[in-house]
C-alpha cells in the first residue's frame, strides 16, 4: 500500500465537512519532527502535546488519511485504547489520558446551562 503525502485536505473552505473535529495523531518517534514539519507546511490547526503527539483539526476523512501518512503511528478521533498505552512514557501517557478523558465528556451539564445571565434563579459561577 502507498503511503499518502497529502494531508491537507481540500484547500477549498466549501469543501471541508461541517463536522470538523479534533484528532489525535501520534508519530513514529524516529518521524517526529518530520511530521512536525508537513502539518506546519498545510492549513491544519496544531498543538504540539509532545514531541510525537499532536492534536489537528479535521473530520473522518482527514483521520483516514493520516493514518496512511508514512511516519505517523496513528492518527483517531476516539480514545485511545488500553491495549496501545504501553507504548508511550509517563508525559505521553498524561496527555493520552487527558484525550480519553475529554472523549468521555464531551457533553458538559453545568448549572445555568442555557438561561439568560439575567434569568430568574441564574447563578453565575
Amino acid at each position: 500500500m502507498q503511503k499518502m503525502t497529502d494531508i491537507s485536505g481540500s484547500k477549498n473552505l466549501e469543501n471541508i465537512d461541517s463536522t470538523m473535529d479534533n484528532i489525535l495523531v501520534v508519530a513514529e518517534a524516529s518521524n517526529s519532527f518530520k511530521i512536525l514539519q508537513l502539518f506546519k507546511n498545510t492549513e491544519v490547526s496544531l498543538m504540539v502535546l509532545t514531541p510525537r503527539i499532536f492534536i489537528v483539526q479535521g473530520d473522518k476523512k482527514r483521520a483516514a488519511a493520516l493514518n496512511e501518512v508514512a511516519g505517523i503511528s496513528f492518527a483517531t478521533r476516539d480514545e485511545v485504547p488500553e491495549s496501545m498505552l504501553s507504548n508511550f512514557d509517563a508525559v505521553e501517557l498524561l496527555q493520552i489520558a487527558a484525550w480519553n478523558l475529554r472523549r468521555k465528556e464531551r457533553v458538559k451539564i453545568r448549572p445555568g446551562d442555557s438561561l439568560e445571565w439575567d434569568a430568574k434563579g441564574f447563578k453565575s459561577p
